[in-house]
């Protein structure tokens, strides 16, 4: 009974050895996750710090140079962000920047220029202006100071007579002497309205009184020679009637006499200063218009109602009239 009971026992294990896979792993129940309080960020964040607190391996210069070069080899260069090309190009656009192209090194020489050499310039004639300004603005106080004080001891003060003279010629030709013709054309007064700046001196004023009944003139205040150079400003250029648009058309033919700017030359006009002879004939003649409200008796002299003749301070009206 007892060898039968064995046997048995022995065949049962034998089943259940032969039921049982080898590979297969024995059942794990899942726990339930526990609670612990703490929300997703938190636990991404402890994630990530447990990530990176490990220990990096440190390696030798040389094979990191190696590394690093693997590594660019691997990564491919950015794509550059192309623009699409419009499907038209206005014509004024492409003909500017073919222009451009062709005049990039002129273009960049003007600039530099502009903010370089003509800055220098600029900085001179601003000091020029103000030098002058202050000088003729001096003389206009002392002429008002002069009178108060006349006026004060019951006597008259008489300011110094003008230097210079402007000189407008108001009739034509006809029945004209060839002698007072002759004269006319040393003034530089070939057509009517024409007018010049004239030095006083014996011979000028000798030659202003033959040719009278023809012309008018007096002594220009400054703002007066100022309106005529910078509204009807001319000069001769290269045997050519040129306006003075910029200081450099003056500055290259005085330079060398000490005038660079229009302020300078108002200033030597004004004055009639040493170089006033090679300024005035760079001067082209003024061409003025026929005055507003027209002349007066053109044969009679100023003094007896007319217009021809020397009018001293009252030629300013007559110059503001024809600017």
């Amino acid at each position: 009974m007892a060898d039968t009971k064995a046997a048995d026992t022995k065949k049962r294990k034998k089943r259940r050895h032969r039921n049982i896979k080898p590979d297969a792993k024995p059942a794990v129940t899942k726990k339930p996750k526990e609670d612990d309080g703490k929300s997703k960020s938190q636990k991404r964040k402890k994630r990530r710090e447990q990530k990176f607190s490990k220990k990096r391996v440190r390696i030798g210069p040389q094979k990191r140079r190696k590394v690093l070069k693997k590594v660019a080899k691997r990564k491919s260069a950015p794509k550059k962000h192309q623009f699409k090309r419009p499907k038209h190009i206005p014509e004024s656009a492409l003909k500017s920047r073919k222009f451009m192209y062709k005049n990039r090194q002129w273009h960049n020489d003007l600039h530099q220029q502009w903010y370089g050499k003509l800055k220098n310039w600029r900085v001179q004639y601003y000091r020029r202006a103000k030098l002058h300004m202050e000088k003729h603005r001096a003389v206009v106080r002392h002429d008002i100071r002069m009178k108060r004080v006349a006026k004060k001891k019951f006597n008259y003060y008489i300011p110094p007579e003008g230097k210079v003279l402007v000189v407008v010629r108001i009739r034509g030709i006809n029945a004209m002497h060839p002698m007072t013709r002759k004269i006319l054309q040393l003034l530089r007064l070939r057509q009517v309205n024409n007018a010049v700046f004239v030095r006083v001196n014996k011979a000028t004023l000798n030659m202003l009184k033959k040719v009278e009944p023809y012309v008018t003139y007096g002594v220009p205040t400054r703002k007066t020679i100022a309106h005529m150079i910078y509204k009807r400003g001319y000069v001769k250029f290269n045997h050519q009637r040129t306006p003075i648009n910029d200081n450099f058309v003056l500055s290259k033919r005085l330079l060398k006499h000490g005038i660079i700017c229009v302020e300078d030359l108002i200033d030597t006009i004004l004055n009639v200063k040493r170089s006033f002879k090679v300024a005035n004939s760079y001067l082209w003649p003024f061409k003025l218009r026929a005055p507003t409200g027209g002349y007066k008796g053109k044969a009679k002299h100023f003094t007896e109602g007319g217009s021809a003749g020397n009018r001293h301070e009252e030629i300013n009206k007559l110059i503001r009239r024809m600017l």
